[in-house]
């Protein structure tokens, strides 16, 4: 949602660019990437990979020579600069999606390679350009085999259209390049997978995955919005933007505009992507970069959404903007389409309207949703940073989550409040929903008092626990724990053996909380016997200030702890540069957990630790860097006021 507001501006920018190079239109198109990848970083990835096509499109085909070169070559660098913060972050924590950077930037210089010389290949109708596509497919071929395929086929298709251009003037037109190119590119790409299949099975997974989910959007993708906008497909670019793309692609073949051409044919490349078509939809799949994949993830359609309606609607309104026509009664035509587009429009974005008022809660329900017993405290932003193996997807009570290591072998120092008897052992007999034969009720209701805090463990049978167990109670109390494992690894909670087995609950209402437990199956067994009892629950009431690390606050994080041998003190926070350590005032030594988690050593007695983010020095320089480069812009932008714009723009 954030990024709506500047996808319009990086279509602007794109078009200027395209209708005339100059500093500024790159100084605009910087700017736009750089505060939708702060907004967004997956749609700041999207935007940078769609500009770069777009511009190197132009600067290779229409001018390739070196002022423009240097040109895109300074907006690159007000880019980094305005990003350098952001891009700076991302290094420091990791980007695990990302992969290998190494093998990641290697591949986008195949591609780039195989890029240029293809357009170049067309535009100038030199042979010699083919030896740069071919280059590429041999440098790749050890990592993406039909790829490198694509690559080969498509280059030796360019060289059968420009050697035709040479003798039919319609293959040289440059103002219908564009589509030559798309064309090429496609039938390279069909004849590849037609002959030469994919063996990489984890390939062959993400293309299952990517085919998977657009078949749960569409047909609903392009038709109207359901009653309720309640299905996946809703979600969608609409049927005024759809008319506003075709018109741009024919207005593209027939007058031959560069920027709607182009404009036109990234709307219609991103639609492809978003379009289960058989053999096409698998292409694309096959032939994605790994780690453009991962990052944008199987709901890729939902990635390219927004940026496809901003480009369909720029590019139709680019040719409406254009056409001239003395004749009134088109002038009235178009008039009425306008207005019955804005009609239809405010139609149908009443039903997502309705359907964000149904599914707002009251400002009474929120209270008691957001309540600490309810809120998830760990939230990964894009799974860049690394996930702790024991951490648990769900609701955890923050003075649960500090653990002792022993200094020998760094294994945990089991808490010894918890290894009393419980408080009182429940058998968890249960009856299945006579309506809906995948809900498991639990008989048993549980009560927690004002303040109370229960450690629940549970002791799981043999039994398919495939589904989710939830924890639900009065006022607004509510959690869900995947099962059967409800988290990152072996060492999350789940029913699996060698799985942690503890959950915490608590109540900060001031009133008692009534929990019933349920538990939602994948799939019930078709035939098969009652599932009779859930298992055994163990609970066990517990305080912070019997716990052997006692944790006063988290932002910053403070705790305190007694020890009678040496011990290193885990800390839910994951280690990145930048984290300072105070052990009783003096200034201690923050190292790396087996799990990734900052982690301080500790001698025996009793310790007050606090660990604060202070940032690093690189991160502090790269903040510095983009607070220049931003006031540096609007300084320049400011100079600039009261200028003549040149006709055109």
């Amino acid at each position: 949602l954030m990024t709506f507001a500047y996808l319009p501006l990086l279509a602007y920018a794109n078009v200027r660019l395209i209708r005339q190079d100059d500093s500024r239109g790159w100084a605009w198109l910087a700017a736009s990437i750089a505060i939708l990848w702060m907004c967004h970083p997956v749609t700041g990835m999207v935007a940078l990979i769609l500009s770069a096509g777009l511009q190197g499109i132009r600067l290779a085909a229409w001018d390739c020579h070196g002022a423009a070169w240097r040109r895109a070559a300074g907006g690159v660098a007000i880019f980094v600069g305005l990003s350098a913060y952001a891009l700076w972050s991302m290094r420091e924590t990791g980007a695990s999606r990302l992969g290998n950077p190494g093998r990641f930037l290697a591949e986008v210089a195949y591609w780039l390679i195989a890029a240029v010389g293809l357009v170049r290949l067309m535009a100038t109708r030199r042979l010699a350009w083919l030896a740069g596509m071919l280059g590429a497919a041999a440098l790749i071929m050890p990592t993406q085999r039909v790829c490198a395929i694509w690559f080969v086929t498509t280059g030796l298709v360019a060289a059968v259209i420009a050697l035709a251009g040479k003798r039919w003037s319609w293959w040289a037109d440059p103002d219908r390049l564009v589509w030559r190119l798309a064309g090429t590119a496609l039938v390279g790409g069909l004849i590849a997978t037609t002959f030469f299949k994919e063996m990489d099975p984890r390939r062959l997974t993400v293309a299952e995955q990517y085919l998977s989910l657009l078949g749960y959007i569409h047909p609903r993708y392009f038709l109207p919005i359901s009653p309720r906008a309640e299905q996946l497909g809703d979600l969608q670019a609409g049927y005024v933007v759809w008319a506003l793309a075709a018109l741009a692609v024919v207005a593209g073949l027939v007058a031959r505009r560069r920027d709607a051409a182009l404009l036109g044919l990234a709307t219609l490349g991103m639609t492809l992507l978003v379009t289960p078509l058989p053999r096409v939809s698998r292409f694309l799949a096959t032939v994605m970069p790994d780690q453009v994949y991962d990052t944008i993830g199987t709901n890729l359609w939902l990635r390219l959404t927004p940026a496809l309606a901003t480009l369909g609607a720029f590019a139709g309104a680019l040719v409406l903007m254009r056409w001239r026509s003395s004749r009134v009664s088109l002038q009235i035509i178009l008039l009425l389409g306008a207005v019955g587009a804005i009609a239809w429009n405010a139609t149908e974005q009443r039903k997502i309207m309705l359907r964000a008022g149904r599914a707002t809660n009251t400002t009474a329900h929120t209270r008691e949703i957001q309540r600490g017993e309810n809120s998830q405290l760990y939230s990964y932003s894009y799974d860049l940073l690394p996930k702790p193996g024991y951490f648990t997807t769900g609701v955890v009570d923050y003075h649960l989550e500090s653990r002792l290591l022993r200094p020998a072998d760094l294994s945990p120092v089991p808490d010894p409040w918890f290894a009393g008897r419980p408080d009182r052992t429940v058998d968890l007999a249960t009856r299945v929903n006579e309506a809906d034969s995948r809900w498991v009720e639990v008989l048993e209701k549980f009560t927690v008092a004002p303040g109370e805090r229960q450690a629940w463990t549970f002791v799981f049978r043999d039994l398919p626990y495939e589904g989710i167990l939830i924890l639900r109670g009065t006022r607004g109390f509510y959690r869900s724990y995947q099962l059967p494992v409800a988290g990152f690894s072996g060492k999350s909670f789940g029913s699996k053996p060698g799985n942690p087995k503890m959950l915490a609950v608590w109540n900060t209402d001031s009133l008692p909380v009534e929990i019933e437990m349920v538990f939602l199956r994948n799939e019930p067994p078709a035939g098969g016997p009652p599932f009779g009892s859930f298992g055994q629950l163990m609970i066990k009431s517990y305080r912070p200030e019997d716990l052997q690390v006692r944790t006063l606050g988290m932002i910053p994080y403070v705790a305190e702890v007694s020890l009678a041998e040496p011990a290193f003190l885990e800390t839910p926070r994951v280690a990145i540069p930048g984290y300072r350590v105070k052990v009783d005032g003096r200034a201690g030594l923050v190292e790396k957990s087996p799990e990734g988690l900052a982690m301080v050593r500790l001698e025996p007695g009793a310790h007050r630790v606090e660990l604060t983010f202070a940032g690093s020095l690189g991160l502090w320089l790269a903040l510095l860097a983009s607070a220049v480069s931003w006031l540096g812009l609007l300084a320049a932008a400011w100079r600039r006021q009261g200028q003549p714009v040149r006709p055109g723009f």
